[in-house]
């Protein structure tokens, strides 16, 4: 038996099959605190490394032990406004009522309760609270494919739809977006299930416009206000009818306004005419995470845990050389605007024909001449933000173009890069291109079209999701590029891509 712990800053450490899982009805506001309050109080996993890099648990724990809880602090604690025994028995109870089924891909299901007993200790004012042992593969010794969430976020909202879509968010919020079909999405938030006919599912908030102006927008609110994230939807229609859902997710630390504007030419602020930063946040934020991992040293870079050199490539090598172009920059060059550049070029990473590193050089030493020779660049970041913004939407549409296009850059000396820079530039792109000359009949190297994928790597990525929908960027296998195969999937019919190149190499005679 274990006193249960009050601590708004504790943290609730979930299996992300337990973030997606489908709720018979949801948890009311109260049930959703007493459940989450009893959840943080597993402690989170801590990891260490060993020799050889690989992450292992040091705090494993075998089973959890029912918690005692004081009713009336705990109650009060948490703002129920009720509290009660009585309330608080009647609210265990329902919770206990409450179930959660979780599906995998393969059609296999399993249905549990969270909570299997709950008893009251006479005279002491304590109740005893016990979890399903089912739940233990969710909760506890989580290696990876986990969310974690802050209590007192969970706390926060007064809507109980705010928490669950809060969690999927969270969970999707590394890769930045999340479409889901709406009849999905009302299973995940539990919305309740009034009937089902031949497979036709009818909720309780059946009309769109109910599900969205009772649910859908109050939790979207809440997100927004009360968290890290800001998160903004895109309506899917199929016949004039919305059918799926998009959620655009963006860090709040990361978010600027869409442009940084060039200033007007007679305004005259700051040192030499230079606008002031447009971030107040403190210096070296961006990419302060990656910053932590790796480490730069003579032409190459290292992790910090193993020492081993090693190449990087998508954002990774998108955020180093916007580090490497500010570092170098005569003029000030804000996070803000870097957190801008990097979300423009990171929508041309995949385009190897585009050579981002002497580009981003092209245009940042450009920028460095003309602030040191004239006033002329007001804005000296606000103009690299513009122009990039101008490129991309250029090679987005098939132009083939660069910077030297979009102005004049004459009469201006620019250094080349060496030939060291960055050798993840000689990334799995650059590989596949080389082995494809040389050994042309082998479909392993086949790149799809409009694309850097494989059609190895393709395949495999899709087989892969369509077995484990939960499956995390970090366990896809060496080079499969997860953003790519993302990329092809919005603006593509992916599965089509595959069989045009499975069709064209078997016209050629190349085993597929």
């Amino acid at each position: 038996m274990r006193d249960l712990k009050l601590g708004k800053d504790f943290i609730v450490t979930v299996h992300n099959d337990l973030v997606e899982a489908r709720f018979t009805d949801s948890l009311t506001t109260n049930e959703q605190k007493i459940l989450f309050a009893v959840l943080s109080n597993i402690e989170p996993p801590q990891f260490r490394k060993d020799d050889e890099g690989n992450r292992i648990i040091i705090n494993k724990v075998e089973e959890i032990e029912p918690f005692r809880i004081p009713i009336k602090d705990f109650t009060q604690w948490l703002g129920i406004s009720d509290p009660n025994y009585a309330a608080f028995k009647k609210t265990v109870k329902r919770l206990m009522k409450k179930l959660i089924e979780i599906q995998q891909p393969d059609g296999s299901w399993e249905v549990f309760q969270w909570v299997t007993k709950a008893s009251y200790i006479a005279n002491t004012g304590t109740a005893e609270i016990k979890l399903s042992p089912e739940l233990y593969p969710y909760l506890i010794n989580l290696e990876k494919n986990f969310t974690q969430t802050k209590l007192n976020i969970l706390l926060s909202f007064k809507s109980h739809y705010s928490t669950r879509l809060y969690q999927l968010i969270k969970k999707w919020s590394k890769i930045g977006t999340w479409k889901v079909e709406l009849e999905e999405l009302k299973m995940l938030l539990g919305i309740p299930l009034v009937s089902e006919k031949n497979g036709v599912k009818v909720f309780k908030l059946d009309k769109y416009s109910h599900f969205k102006d009772r649910a859908l927008k109050t939790a979207l609110n809440e997100i927004n206000e009360h968290t890290e994230f800001e998160v903004t939807i895109k309506e899917h229609k199929t016949v004039r009818k919305v059918t799926a859902i998009s959620f655009d997710i963006v860090h709040k630390e990361k978010k600027q306004a869409v442009d940084v504007p060039e200033q007007p030419e007679n305004r005259n602020e700051g040192i030499n005419g230079q606008k002031p930063s447009v971030s107040a946040k403190t210096p070296n934020t961006y990419a302060s995470d990656l910053l932590e991992r790796y480490d730069y040293k003579d032409k190459s870079l290292f992790d910090k845990v193993t020492g081993k050199e090693i190449f990087v490539d998508d954002l990774e090598r998108v955020q180093l050389i916007i580090l490497n172009r500010k570092a170098k920059a005569h003029f000030n060059f804000s996070d803000n605007a870097c957190y801008l550049l990097e979300k423009e070029l990171i929508k041309i990473i995949n385009h190897h024909e585009f050579p981002i590193s002497h580009e981003t050089e092209f245009i940042f030493s450009y920028v460095n001449t003309t602030t040191r020779k004239s006033n002329s660049l007001k804005n000296p970041e606000g103009f690299i933000v513009k122009k990039t913004k101008e490129l991309t939407e250029k090679i987005l549409a098939g132009e083939k173009t660069s910077y030297r296009d979009l102005f004049d850059a004459s009469g201006v000396k620019i250094e080349p890069l060496p030939n060291w820079w960055f050798k993840g530039e000689q990334s799995n792109r650059e590989v596949i291109k080389e082995k494809t000359k040389t050994d042309d009949n082998m479909a392993i190297y086949r790149l799809l079209p409009h694309s850097t994928l494989t059609l190895v790597q393709a395949k495999g990525i899709h087989m892969m999701m369509s077995h484990n929908s939960n499956l995390k960027l970090d366990e896809l296998p060496e080079h499969y590029n997860y953003a790519e195969y993302k990329r092809l999937a919005e603006n593509y019919n992916i599965y089509q891509l595959i069989e045009r190149k499975e069709k064209e190499l078997e016209k050629e005679g190349v085993a597929v």
